[in-house]
């Protein structure tokens, strides 16, 4: 066997086994997952092909009786367009939650916003991007076209690209753009990035997030079709792509870890260094995980089993 067949025999097989794993999209076995909460199960994959790539992703069971979803409240003196929210990390999102008494358990980053670009810790106000609700009262108008995740009052879920008014809608976070529609993939963005995405399976019944480290030798990041994909992959039908880069962060509450228990699963790169354009040594010696001040997050929590 010359050599150019064995390589090009080996490029062929590395496509046949990136695409099987797709070949058989919603087979991925969440029971054997770590159930960090009723109704929340978390999974996190390490991978080297198609890249060396670290994700992290969860279940969130939307017909359990104990689930609720919450996101950042507006700003004290809110203008619409403009300050519409206070910036805060994921992980302090979480704390002043479960501070405030919300029994929070696991959160994401969710919304772009603006000005940017801002100083990355600086809780500073923002205009987001698309569409948010908390708690029923508007936090930014939809775009005309957009790309949102909502629950209703009632408790369902659903991925949407237009909404007109926010009635009967409880919570609503929003994307740059839907990335899986009736199980079908897509994504325009080709750029390798951290990224979070959201998904609702077919049913309603579960809701996906996903975090994608990036901008790291540790994780190269993914495109937004990619993003589509393994919402697919883990169980979704439709999937929005939200805000990622700097911004993507995922957190859970851990009642064995030390001090308040509000953990970082994955390893953001807020500060907005690329490690990909360093010395793979300097990264290992140096990376530590920065988080952003986000413009709004979105978490679950559970109620007691009374409410």
């Amino acid at each position: 066997m010359t050599r150019s067949w064995r390589i090009h025999r080996a490029a062929v097989l590395a496509i046949l086994l990136h695409a099987a794993a797709f070949a058989q999209p919603r087979e991925y076995d969440w029971s054997a997952t770590q159930e960090i909460a009723p109704g929340v199960r978390y999974t996190h994959l390490a991978l080297t092909e198609p890249r060396v790539m670290n994700m992290f992703a969860m279940r969130i069971d939307a017909r359990n009786p104990r689930i609720r979803f919450h996101t950042t409240e507006r700003f004290p003196e809110w203008v619409g367009n403009l300050n519409e929210t206070r910036r805060t990390t994921t992980r302090d999102f979480m704390r002043e939650a479960r501070t405030a008494g919300m029994n929070m358990v696991a959160a994401i980053n969710a919304d772009a916003f603006e000005p940017w670009p801002a100083p990355y810790a600086r809780r500073s106000p923002s205009d987001l991007r698309g569409l948010a609700v908390s708690e029923g009262e508007l936090v930014s108008p939809p775009l005309e076209d957009g790309a949102t995740f909502v629950v209703y009052n009632d408790g369902r879920v659903a991925i949407s690209h237009t909404i007109r008014s926010v009635e009967g809608i409880k919570v609503a976070v929003s994307g740059f753009a839907i990335v899986l529609e009736d199980g079908v993939a897509s994504g325009a963005d080709q750029r390798l990035a951290p990224r979070t995405g959201i998904g609702v399976s077919a049913d309603g019944q579960y809701v996906y997030w996903l975090v994608i480290d990036g901008r790291r030798h540790a994780s190269q990041g993914a495109t937004t079709e990619e993003v589509g994909r393994w919402l697919l992959h883990f169980g979704a039908n439709d999937g929005v792509n939200l805000d990622g880069g700097g911004s993507a962060s995922m957190v859970r509450h851990d009642p064995t870890a030390e001090g308040d228990g509000v953990v970082l699963l994955n390893n953001p790169v807020g500060d907005g260094t690329d490690w990909l354009k360093s010395d793979p040594s300097v990264e290992k010696e140096k990376y530590r995980p920065t988080e952003r001040a986000n413009g709004n997050n979105l978490g679950v929590y559970l109620v007691s089993e009374k409410q």
